[in-house]
């Protein structure tokens, strides 16, 4: 690993990892473009920096790609969210996209999403001879009407994006050791015959009983299988990956009691990244049946009731659940004084459990993912005999593959303690 200079060597580990690990373009001169957003130079929502996104060009330029950088002034407005014209035809003309846009995810917006994966199936280019050679045959990863190469545009979600977040121990994570992470937890999920009865308590309140069922393609949903590989499943990739695939469940009854949510959509709504008085919401046979609280949670029955007019019905479902993977997803104050942004970081730690506040898919003139979420932070969760979740600790942390993947990263961020093995200093 040879550090670039002007890059301190604790960014480079990170930009190495992501570019010889996570993407792993080994053939060189593709084409890579960075997006960013202009507002985030000065304070806006969409935070980043000059310096990461020049990082970020100069780690994939040394591995002799061609990089261009697109900065874009594109304000989202509440249910307008667009997807430019001019990052689509950027998509159409690379090979992999960086975003480092907060405001313009693939998560929620499902036209950038559905582009991304597909958008090369018409280039002749990709369809020779030529083409098949350096873009191999991925069954699981072509569109629909084409069978000879594989066709998307790999797609980063950057998540670091400023230079002092790619220093943080979140960042310095091995990324394979995250990737271990989120493929092991899902074990407690795959008795894939019947459902399983699963039990998950809070000590804010919340107790939920249900059972956990088979991963299912759902209409206008997206979704993957629970134990999958990001790279055999999607041309998306989070760097660092973030969260597990969404569980589907049946037959959900009790009551979650949450007081943070997955800002994106919290901003929409009008909440803060964080409140006091927790939102309360009791759920009867995988359906929202009373939402109470304070101000937060008549801001958020309200903005449900206007998604119903937009997506249906099934916006009161209550019968999805997923959580973090990441061990060290948490930064400090002094590291990222965003609000919003420290707040989505934390979405994807290991802790992190929520629930889908609404299950309905995108339509026809409603072409966006709906992902409210209600997370929980120090959830304990049974599936079967298993234990998922002992007080906000991800139990697979203590297996041993996991250790023997560290020995491979001496010096590296790896699993934390255990805080339900510490005990309080006494004076």
């Amino acid at each position: 690993m040879t550090i670039q200079v002007g890059i301190p060597e604790a960014a480079w580990v990170f930009l190495s990892d992501m570019v010889d690990n996570v993407v792993a373009m080994n053939d060189s001169c593709k084409e890579v473009v960075i997006l960013a957003h202009k507002d985030g130079l000065y304070n806006g929502q969409n935070l980043v920096d000059e310096e990461a996104v020049a990082w970020v060009s100069t780690a994939f330029a040394s591995r002799g790609h061609h990089v261009s950088i697109l900065w874009v002034d594109e304000p989202q407005r509440v249910h307008e969210w667009r997807y430019p014209p001019v990052v689509r035809k950027a998509v159409e003309g690379c090979d992999l996209l960086i975003n480092t846009s907060w405001q313009m995810p693939v998560e929620e917006i499902a036209d950038f999403r559905q582009h991304a994966e597909e958008s090369h199936k018409n280039d002749p280019y990709r369809m020779s001879a030529e083409g098949r050679k350096h873009f191999p045959h991925h069954p699981d990863r072509q569109p629909k009407d084409c069978t000879d190469y594989d066709s998307g545009t790999w797609f980063v979600r950057l998540f670091p994006v400023t230079a002092a977040l790619m220093m943080t121990e979140w960042a310095q994570t091995p990324s394979e050791l995250v990737y271990m992470v989120r493929h092991i937890s899902s074990e407690p999920f795959m008795a894939l015959n019947e459902p399983t009865l699963f039990t998950m308590t809070d000590p804010n309140g919340t107790i939920l009983t249900g059972y956990t069922i088979n991963p299912t393609k759902r209409e206008g949903i997206p979704g993957m299988p629970y134990d999958s590989w990001r790279k055999d499943s999607s041309h998306y990739l989070p760097v660092p990956e973030w969260v597990h695939p969404p569980i589907n469940c049946t037959h959900v009854n009790g009551e979650l009691y949450f007081d943070c949510m997955l800002p994106w959509w919290s901003m929409y709504i009008g909440i803060e990244p964080y409140w006091e008085e927790p939102i309360h919401v009791t759920v009867e046979d995988s359906r929202m049946v009373a939402i109470t609280g304070g101000l937060e949670a008549r801001k958020l029955y309200a903005f449900l009731k206007e998604m119903e007019t937009k997506v249906g019905d099934k916006i009161w479902l209550f019968d999805t659940f997923h959580f973090g993977i990441h061990p060290n997803a948490h930064v400090t104050r002094y590291e990222c004084p965003h609000d919003i942004y420290r707040r989505t970081i934390e979405h994807s730690d290991c802790c992190n459990v929520h629930w889908h506040i609404g299950s309905a898919g995108g339509r026809p003139g409603y072409n966006f993912y709906p992902h409210i979420t209600g997370d929980l932070r120090h959830c304990t969760l049974k599936v079967g005999d298993k234990m998922v979740y002992d007080n906000g600790w991800l139990c697979c942390q203590d297996d041993p593959r996991l250790a023997e993947i560290m020995k491979k990263y001496p010096g590296r961020p790896g699993i934390p303690v255990n805080p339900n093995t510490l005990t309080e200093m006494k004076r």
